[in-house]
C-alpha cells in the first residue's frame, strides 16, 4: 500500500477510535495501540517501518510542546521535588535494575544492550500520561506529578541510552565523563529552551505591536517553535526534549501577554488538530511495531521463545514493582527529612494518592522509539548484540503497562476512593468573581468620563451620538451584567469552599445560603441553555439565508464565527476552548 494511502487509512482509524473511546470510556492511546497491534497481525497487512529519527524530529517535539504548554508552571514548581525524584532517580534505578535482570536472564544480551533496554523502558510516556489522566477524576496534584515526570524523564533516559550505545561502540565505560555528559545535556537543554522562549516571546511582542497583526503568521510561528528549539539543541548535542519542555513551560506561562485574542483562538484550534493527528498516528505506529518485535523470535536469535517471554514478563514485573517500591520512600522520606533538617512543614499526601502514582507509570511511544534507535552495527562494523531482543522486550513492557495497567486505572480510582479535589473549579470561580469585580470597578471609573465627553457643556445634545440618551442604557446594561456575575460567582465560590471544607451542612443558615446559591446557579444554567438554543436559531437562519442566495458563504462564515465564539464563551466548557492555557 502506498505511504500516503496508508497514512490516510491510519488517520481514519484514529478518528473512529476517538468516537469509540468517548462511548466506552477507555482512553484513546490504549485503543490506538490495540488497533495497531491488530492491524499488524492481519494477513497481508503492510509492514510499517518508521525511521526513529523521523519520530524524534517530527512527532515528539510538537506533542511534548503541547503537553508542556498545557502544564501549569505553578504546579510544576510546587511539585518539583517529587517530579525530579521520579524523572531522574527512578529512571536511573530502573535502568540499572532492568539491565541486571535482562543480562541474567538473557546471557546473549551484552551489558551495553541491557542498559539500552533499561533506558528504553525507564521513562513514562508524556502523551500517554496526559491523555489518560485527564479522562479520569483524580486529584490535581497527582496529575501534575505524573505529567511533570513524563515531560522530564525522557531526557534522563536519552542520556543513559547514549552512554550505553557509546559503551557498545568503544567497549569501555567511564563514570566521570558520563556524569559530565549528563550535566552538559541537561543544562544545555534547559538553556536552549529558555533562550528560545525569550527569542520567540520577543518576536511575538513585536508582531503584536504591529498595526495590522496577522494571526496566520503568529500561528505559524507557534507551530514552528518546538521544532526550532529541538533542532537548535540537537545541533550542539544537548537534550532537545528538555529544550522543548522548557520553551513550552516558558511560553505557556507568558501566553496571555504575547498573542492577540484572534491569534490565540486560531492557534488553539490549530494545536488541537495537530495533537489529535500526531498522537493518533504515533500510538498506532507503536501497535504496528509487533512484526518488528516478533522478528527477535523468527530472526534466528540465540534466545528461545520461552526464555524471551520469561524475560519480558520479569522485566515488566521489575518495572512495575520497582516503581511502586520507589514512590513511597521518595514521597514520605523526603518530606520527613525536610521537616527534621530544614523545619519545612510539608504535607504528607494520602497513601492512596502515592499508590496510584506508582501504578500509573505507563510506557509508550518514546520507549519503542528508543529501542528502534539502536544501530544495526557498532562502530567496529559488527552487528549490535541483542538489538532484536531489546525491541521485543520493550514492546512487551509497553503492552503490559499501557494496556494492562491502563485498563485498570478507572476501577482502581474507585477502589482507592480518589476523586477530583475541586481546586481547579474553585480557582476558576474565584478568577471569574475577581475579574467581574475589576470590570465593575473600571466601569464606575469611566462612567463620569464618558458622560463628560458626551455632554461637555452639561446639556443633552441630540446631535451627539454619545449623549446621555444613548449612553445610560449601555451603562445600565453593563451594571446589571456585572452585578449579576458578582452575585452568581460569590454564591458559587461559597458553595465550592463549603464543599471542599466539608462544611456545607454545618448549620441551618449555611444550608439556606447553599440552597439559595444552588438555585441561583440553576437559574444561570437555565439562561445558558436558553441562550444556546437562541444562538442555534440564529445559526439556522444564517444557513437558510445562504441556501436561498440572500447572503454569500463568506458573510455566513463571518457572522457564524461570532456566534461560535459567544457560544463557546457562555458554555465555558465547549471542546473549542480545551487547552486554553496554551497554544
Amino acid at each position: 500500500m502506498p505511504t500516503v494511502e496508508l497514512v490516510i487509512l491510519l488517520l481514519i482509524v484514529a478518528a473512529g477510535l476517538e468516537l469509540l473511546s468517548r462511548r466506552i470510556g477507555v482512553p484513546r492511546p490504549i485503543l490506538l495501540v490495540i488497533a495497531g497491534t491488530l492491524l499488524a497481525i492481519v494477513p497481508s497487512a503492510p509492514t510499517v517501518r518508521v525511521d526513529p529519527n523521523v519520530v524524534f524530529v517530527i512527532f515528539l517535539p510538537p506533542l511534548l510542546y503541547w503537553a508542556a504548554i498545557n502544564t501549569s508552571y505553578r504546579e510544576f514548581r510546587r511539585n518539583g521535588r517529587d517530579i525530579m525524584l521520579l524523572a531522574v532517580g527512578l529512571v536511573v534505578a530502573t535502568a540499572v535494575a532492568v539491565a541486571a535482570v535482562a543480562h541474567a536472564l538473557l546471557p546473549v544480551l551484552s551489558w551495553p544492550a541491557a542498559f539500552a533496554l533499561g533506558a528504553a523502558v525507564g521513562p513514562t510516556d508524556a502523551v500517554a500520561a496526559t491523555s489518560v489522566m485527564r479522562r479520569f477524576g483524580v486529584p490535581r496534584n497527582i496529575v501534575s506529578v505524573l505529567e511533570g515526570e513524563s515531560l522530564v524523564n525522557d531526557a534522563t533516559s536519552l542520556v543513559i541510552f547514549e552512554m550505553a550505545i557509546t559503551a557498545a561502540d568503544t567497549g569501555t565505560f567511564s563514570l566521570g565523563p558520563a556524569l559530565l555528559n549528563f550535566i552538559w545535556a541537561a543544562g544545555g537543554g534547559v538553556a536552549i529552551g529558555l533562550g528560545a522562549g525569550w527569542c520567540i516571546g520577543y518576536v511575538r511582542r513585536w508582531l503584536r505591536r504591529k498595526p495590522d497583526p496577522n494571526p496566520v503568521v503568529e500561528t505559524s510561528l507557534s507551530l514552528l517553535t518546538p521544532f526550532l528549539a529541538f533542532l537548535a539543541a540537537d545541533r550542539i548535542h544537548v537534550s532537545g526534549v528538555l529544550a522543548v519542555v522548557v520553551v513550552g513551560l516558558y511560553l505557556g506561562h507568558a501566553s496571555s501577554r504575547l498573542l492577540s485574542a484572534p491569534s490565540r483562538l486560531q492557534a488553539i484550534n490549530m494545536w488541537q488538530v495537530v495533537d489529535f493527528l500526531m498522537e493518533g498516528l504515533l500510538f498506532i505506529i507503536v501497535g504496528l511495531g509487533l512484526p518488528l518485535a516478533i522478528s527477535a523470535v523468527e530472526g534466528g536469535s540465540e534466545a528461545t521463545l520461552p526464555s524471551l517471554l520469561l524475560a519480558a514478563a520479569l522485566v515488566s514485573l521489575v518495572v512495575i514493582v520497582l516503581r511502586l517500591g520507589w514512590v513511597f520512600p521518595a514521597t514520605y522520606l523526603s518530606r520527613f527529612i525536610r521537616r527534621k533538617v530544614w523545619s519545612k512543614r510539608d504535607t504528607y499526601p494520602p497513601w492512596q494518592d502515592v499508590f496510584f502514582e506508582g501504578w500509573a507509570g505507563l510506557r509508550g511511544a518514546v520507549s519503542l522509539v528508543l529501542a528502534l534507535s539502536i544501530p544495526f552495527v557498532t562502530a567496529a562494523g559488527v552487528p549490535f548484540p541483542g538489538r532484536d531482543l531489546v525491541i521485543f522486550v520493550t514492546f512487551a513492557v509497553i503492552l503490559v503497562t499501557l494496556i494492562g495497567q491502563g485498563l485498570t486505572l478507572r476501577p482502581l480510582i474507585g477502589k482507592l476512593g480518589l476523586r477530583e479535589d475541586n481546586e481547579d473549579a474553585y480557582e476558576e470561580t474565584q478568577a471569574r468573581l475577581e475579574s467581574s469585580r475589576a470590570a465593575l470597578a473600571r466601569l464606575e471609573r469611566i462612567v463620569p468620563e464618558l458622560k463628560a465627553a458626551a455632554n461637555p457643556d452639561g446639556q443633552d445634545r441630540t446631535d451627539n451620538p454619545a449623549d446621555n440618551s444613548e449612553l445610560q442604557p449601555v451603562i445600565d446594561r453593563l451594571y446589571e451584567r456585572y452585578t449579576h456575575l458578582i452575585h452568581r460567582y460569590s454564591n458559587e465560590a461559597r458553595i465550592r469552599c463549603s464543599r471542599g471544607a466539608g462544611l456545607l451542612d454545618a448549620a441551618d443558615d449555611e444550608a439556606a445560603e447553599a440552597i439559595e446559591a444552588e438555585r441561583d446557579e440553576r437559574r444561570a444554567d437555565l439562561y445558558l441553555q436558553v441562550r444556546v438554543q437562541v444562538i442555534d436559531a440564529e445559526r439556522q437562519e444564517l444557513i437558510r439565508l445562504r441556501d436561498t442566495g440572500e447572503i454569500s458563504d463568506g458573510v455566513l462564515h463571518v457572522v457564524e464565527r461570532d456566534l461560535d465564539l459567544e457560544q463557546s464563551l457562555i458554555t465555558g466548557r465547549s471542546s473549542a476552548t480545551e487547552g486554553v492555557k496554551g497554544w
